[in-house]
């Protein structure tokens, strides 16, 4: 059965600039973050701005169609509250709750876990997690991240059909960031970060949520809310398998 090496795309803000970090090992799968439409490869600490596309899906495959989780299983979204403000826990349940409506797609936010909220995470833990790929991430970081800077993005492997899936994600938000100060602006960054975990890219629309720079609305847009719908609407995946074959049947 084909492998597939797991791997996980983060993206951070600094000073309004969007930078592409890849985890280390050079066996992993690089991936391209399709942003508005046009690749960007940036290596860590490289800029990537936008373009003058507006595609609304953070990762394309050569047909179009954007990459998604497959709608037919269930997907966990665990929580690592420690560096997080009073009450961070219900916030992030309302987040979920919205981003499932919005996109119909199986997620339910399961037990507290203690795994460090990390740019470099994998998006396959045996020793944590066992025999299967790791839940979504939602964590707080008290270094790593400046001031008001959240980041993350969604964990993507390669199934047997030779098409990208996704199976995994992070958001990582600062512990410092002024965000936590308010639970309105708490529920944005996680809106936000959520939005791109499944699937959403950064818009140059900002009167949109997932603004570019961080600067937009607090809601998703109606367009923001079509594509997530689309989303949510991917193909099945039968068998996801295990991080530990790596196998995906298509």
């Amino acid at each position: 059965m084909k492998r597939a090496i797991p791997t996980i795309l983060t993206v951070v803000f600094v000073l309004g600039a969007l930078a592409v970090l890849r985890q280390p090992d050079a066996m992993l799968k690089w991936l391209e973050e399709l942003r508005f439409g046009s690749s960007t490869s940036a290596t860590s600490g490289e800029a990537a701005t936008p373009s003058e596309s507006t595609s609304q899906f953070a990762n394309v495959r050569p047909d179009g169609s954007p990459v998604t989780f497959s709608p037919c299983s269930k997907w966990t979204v665990s929580i690592n509250s420690d560096y997080g403000p009073p009450g961070a826990k219900d916030i992030v349940n309302d987040a979920v709750k919205e981003i499932r409506k919005a996109t119909g797609l199986k997620l339910s936010v399961g037990q507290d876990v203690d795994e460090p909220t990390a740019l470099d995470r994998s998006v396959y833990q045996l020793d944590r997690y066992g025999d299967t790929w790791a839940p979504i991430l939602v964590g707080w970081a008290n270094d790593g991240l400046s001031s008001d800077e959240t980041g993350g993005g969604p964990g993507m492997v390669e199934n047997s059909a030779g098409k990208d899936t996704y199976v995994s994600g992070l958001v990582a938000l600062n512990a410092e960031g002024s965000f936590n100060d308010s639970p309105a602006q708490l529920k944005s960054a996680l809106l936000r970060g959520l939005g791109h975990v499944v699937g959403l890219a950064y818009s140059q629309d900002s009167n949109s949520l997932m603004y570019w720079d961080g600067s937009g609305s607090m809601e998703f847009s109606q367009d923001e809310m079509a594509a997530l719908k689309s989303l949510g609407e991917g193909e099945c995946v039968s068998t996801l398998g295990s991080g530990g074959d790596k196998g995906l049947a298509g």
